[in-house]
């Protein structure tokens, strides 16, 4: 074993990025990004619509009698809308399936299955994707944060109370 000590100094790339001369505005590096945006939009408005249509599929394929087993699948699909409807300004879609994703999460948690709250979502997705004035948008959204809230997992109220080891 050497008694001397090497150092090493990291290339510093931030410094390096700020000093070849393409600094950025704030203001003009949104703009690149929006412009970036543009190139996939087609193919996001494609996953999305494909995603609702799936969801529906889904949903007439539920049994009458409960026992689908598929709220995992609901929610992988659910789950891929998120961000991606934002990406072509269906922000409202964005919030119904992450609504989706907390009652299905909230659902899976407890070993429950209602058809009716998914239903809904899914419903709401497609009236959402259709729907032009944001008042109307809203109304539907509170709609969904209502039944969210009757069936998402809240771990304050949800958790059980952990006892005392005897």
């Amino acid at each position: 074993m050497s008694d001397k000590a090497k150092f090493f100094k990291p290339v510093n790339r931030l410094a390096g990025a700020l000093q070849d001369g393409t600094n950025r505005t704030l203001r003009e590096g949104i703009r690149a990004a929006d412009r970036n945006l543009t190139y996939i939009a087609g193919d996001c408005l494609q996953h999305v619509e494909e995603a609702i249509a799936r969801l529906e599929q889904l949903i007439a394929d539920w049994p009458a009698d409960g026992g689908s087993d598929r709220l995992q699948e609901f929610y992988g699909i659910s789950l891929s809308i998120i961000g991606v409807a934002s990406v072509v300004d269906l922000p409202q879609i964005d919030v119904a399936a992450k609504s989706l994703c907390d009652v299905l999460d909230g659902m899976i948690t407890r070993g429950i299955e209602f058809r009716e709250p998914v239903a809904v979502h899914v419903g709401a997705m497609r009236l959402l994707r259709n729907i032009t004035n944001p008042t109307d948008s809203q109304h539907v959204i509170d709609g969904l944060l209502k039944v969210r809230k009757r069936f998402a997992f809240d771990p304050l109220v949800d958790a059980k109370p952990v006892g005392r080891p005897a």
